[in-house]
C-alpha cells in the first residue's frame, strides 16, 4: 500500500495539524451525539458479543472489502492471557480467524475487531490493517462504530504530533470534550492493570513474527497508520 500511494517521505507539521484536527472536529460531533453531556463518555450498552457481530457487519458491508472475501472477529478463549501478553487481538496464523480480547474496553473491541479482519482481507501489515480499521469504521452509518474509528485515528496522530510540538498536541487534546479523553484514560487503565515484567518478551517476540512475514518494520509498523491518514487529507480521494 505504501507503495502503491507514492507517500512522501517527510510529514511537514501543517499537514500533521491539520489531520489531527480533522479528526479531532469528526471526534467532538459524534461525542456530542453519542454522550449525555461533554464530560461524560460514551456509555456503551451493548454486550462485547453483540459488539463483535456490528463490527462483522460493518466490515462486511464496506465498499472496500475486496469480492468475495468476508471476514468475521470472534472472541478469543483466553483474554486474560492475551491482556497480560498486551494484544487486544490476533488473527490465528492455522484457522486464520480473527481473535479479539473482549476484555479491554468496548470501543477497543470495535476498532480491534475491524483490524483482525483487515487481515482477513489480506492486508498483512499493521499499519495497513489499522489505516483499513479506521477507514471503514469512520465511514460507517453507525455513530458507535464511526466514533471508534475516529478516536484511534486522533489517539494516533496526536501521538505522532507529540514529537513535533508537545505544546500542539496538549492543544488538539484540549479541542475535544473532556467524555473523550475518558476514554483514553479508561484504556490506559486497563493495559496497566496487566502489565508484567514479561510483556517485553512476548513483544520482542511477536516483533519477530511481523518480520518473518515480511514486515521489516516490526512492531514499530503500527505508527506507520500516520502517513496513510496524513496522505488522505493532502491528497483527497
Amino acid at each position: 500500500m505504501r507503495e502503491q500511494r507514492e507517500l512522501t517521505e517527510i510529514i511537514t507539521e501543517t499537514h500533521l495539524i491539520q489531520a489531527t484536527t480533522h479528526y479531532a472536529q469528526q471526534l467532538t460531533l459524534l461525542h456530542n451525539e453519542l454522550a449525555k453531556s461533554t464530560d461524560e463518555k460514551v456509555l456503551i450498552e451493548s454486550s462485547p458479543k453483540k459488539i463483535l457481530q456490528l463490527a462483522t457487519a460493518t466490515m462486511r458491508s464496506s465498499a472496500l472489502r475486496p469480492t468475495q472475501i468476508n471476514g468475521k472477529a470472534k472472541a478469543t478463549l483466553f483474554p486474560t492471557l492475551l491482556s497480560y501478553m498486551g494484544f487486544g487481538g490476533y488473527l490465528n496464523p492455522f484457522t486464520h480467524e480473527a481473535q479479539v480480547n473482549t476484555l479491554q474496553p468496548k470501543l477497543k473491541i470495535i476498532s480491534t475487531a475491524c483490524h483482525e479482519i483487515a487481515h482477513q482481507w489480506g492486508y498483512s501489515a499493521e499499519d495497513e490493517a489499522n489505516y483499513i480499521s479506521i477507514k471503514v469504521s469512520t465511514a460507517s452509518d453507525d455513530a458507535l462504530v464511526a466514533y471508534a474509528g475516529n478516536i484511534l485515528a486522533f489517539q494516533y496522530l496526536t501521538n505522532a504530533l507529540y514529537r513535533y510540538d508537545a505544546q500542539l498536541a496538549e492543544e488538539q487534546y484540549n479541542a475535544v470534550p473532556k467524555g473523550v479523553l475518558a476514554h483514553f484514560k479508561e484504556m490506559r487503565a486497563f493495559w496497566e492493570q496487566y502489565q508484567n515484567p514479561f510483556e517485553i518478551v512476548f513483544e520482542k517476540g511477536y516483533d519477530q513474527y511481523l518480520k518473518v512475514n515480511h514486515q521489516q518494520a516490526g512492531i514499530k509498523s503500527y505508527s506507520l497508520v500516520v502517513d496513510l491518514l496524513v496522505d488522505d487529507l493532502i491528497h483527497p480521494k
